[in-house]
């Protein structure tokens, strides 16, 4: 497992208009890059409801190396990012997207944006 086609995002207490702009600028880049062109973008608000879940799924394939380097230039969840570079490190899949969350004793799912 050290491959991946696709790249996901988590922008936490972000607007939808500045997630939105922050999308057209990520997929600004992605079109100049050939190893980043992608078939088609979700967008989905999180669970928690102060943010953003993004999936961009690539037409090739790339290293989850390059993936966390993108995730990391794009702004993704710092946390996130900390949490995924230890898990690529013992071997397990980095690209973690949590669609479900427990906010106050309540179960909590993102939705489709």
């Amino acid at each position: 497992m050290s491959e991946t086609n696709r790249i996901t995002l988590d922008w936490d207490n972000i607007s939808l208009r500045d997630a939105m702009q922050r999308l057209n600028t990520v997929l600004g880049v992605a079109r100049l890059n050939k190893d980043l062109y992608y078939s088609h973008t979700e967008c989905w608000n999180s669970p928690s409801g102060k943010g953003f879940h993004i999936i961009m799924h690539l037409k090739k394939w790339i290293t989850y190396k390059t993936q966390l380097k993108f995730r990391k230039e794009w702004q993704d969840c710092t946390k996130r990012l900390k949490f995924s570079k230890r898990d690529l490190k013992k071997g397990y899949n980095p690209d973690v997207l949590f669609t479900h969350k427990k906010i106050k004793g309540k179960w909590r799912e993102e939705k489709w944006t």
